[in-house]
C-alpha cells in the first residue's frame, strides 16, 4: 500500500515500512487517528479534542482499507469487486497503490458527506441516520464544508457499506 507522507488539511501521516497511521487534525489539533498495522489490524484512536465527526472520519479511512482488502480476497464477489472500482474510479486512480493520503482522507470526508445526508440505505436505519445527520450539522453546517461530492455509484457504495441488502 503506498501511502505518501504529506500533510492535508484534515490530517497528516505518519509512515512507516509496511504500517502507517491517519491523523484527523494537525499534531497540535489532533482528534482522531487510525493505525493500520502491517498485519492488517486496524485500531481506531479518539483523543481529548475529538468531536462528533471524528469516529465517522476514522472509520472512513477504515472502510476504505477493508473494502480494498474484501476486493482483492481470492474469494471476494463480483459486487464488491464493482464496488471498489467505483470508489478506485472516485479517487482518480486506477489501483489500490496509487491512493495516497489525499486520496484516504477525500474517502473519509465523502463518508462524513453521506452519513450527514442522513438518507438511510434501509428503513430499520432512519432513525439513526436521521441522528447522525443532525450531530454532522452542529459540526459542519453545511455540506459544502467537507470539500467533497458524492456521485450516485458512490452513494450506492456506502449504501451497501452501511447495509448489506441496499
Amino acid at each position: 500500500q503506498a501511502v505518501s507522507q504529506t500533510n492535508t488539511p484534515a490530517g497528516s501521516v505518519a509512515v512507516e515500512v509496511g504500517e502507517y497511521q491517519l491523523n484527523q487534525g494537525d499534531q497540535s489539533d489532533k482528534r482522531g487517528s487510525i493505525e493500520i498495522g502491517a498485519d492488517r489490524k486496524m485500531r481506531i484512536n479518539l483523543f481529548e479534542k475529538a468531536n462528533l465527526s471524528t469516529f465517522v472520519h476514522e472509520a472512513g479511512h477504515f472502510y476504505l482499507e477493508v473494502l480494498g482488502d474484501l476486493a482483492q480476497a481470492e474469494t471476494s464477489s463480483a459486487e464488491v469487486k464493482d464496488d471498489y472500482a467505483k470508489i478506485l474510479k472516485f479517487l482518480g486512480v486506477d489501483n489500490r497503490s496509487q491512493i495516497t493520503t489525499a486520496h484516504h482522507e477525500k474517502f473519509a470526508r465523502a463518508n462524513e458527506a453521506y452519513l450527514m445526508e442522513g438518507k438511510a440505505p434501509a428503513p430499520e436505519l432512519r432513525g439513526v441516520f436521521q441522528r447522525i445527520r443532525a450531530w454532522m450539522k452542529l459540526i459542519y453546517r453545511q455540506l459544502k464544508n467537507l470539500d467533497v461530492e458524492l456521485s450516485n455509484e458512490v452513494r450506492g457504495v456506502f449504501d451497501r457499506i452501511y447495509a448489506t441488502d441496499a
